[in-house]
């Protein structure tokens, strides 16, 4: 499903990429998070429809990562393992980008 990470690969648009997952990150690092998820969630549910399928391919491509990840411990664990299972779904859909 996903382009494997290669940093020769289109190098502007990986930057881009790796900035937005470190905003990503950092808006995350709080312990008030629920509301920021809450209106990432609707924001994106009235968006372009192109746009909610870029969005479904990335969280697509967040679970075969996690999937895959090979550190574990108890705080990332959940997530692993649901990704995990995910995985099996999501490995053989493909969300062209249209």
């Amino acid at each position: 499903m996903t382009k494997k990470f290669d940093e020769n690969y289109n190098k502007p648009m990986v930057d881009k990429g790796q900035e937005l997952g470190q905003n990503i990150i950092d808006t995350l690092n709080s312990y008030s998070f629920d509301p920021i998820i809450a209106g990432v969630v609707a924001k994106v549910m009235v968006s372009h429809l192109t746009l909610q399928q870029s969005v479904g391919r990335l969280i697509v491509a967040l679970i075969e990562g996690f999937a895959t990840q090979k550190y574990v411990d108890d705080r990332n664990a959940a997530t692993i393992e649901l990704c995990k299972k995910l995985n099996k779904i999501t490995k053989d859909t493909h969300l062209p980008f249209i």
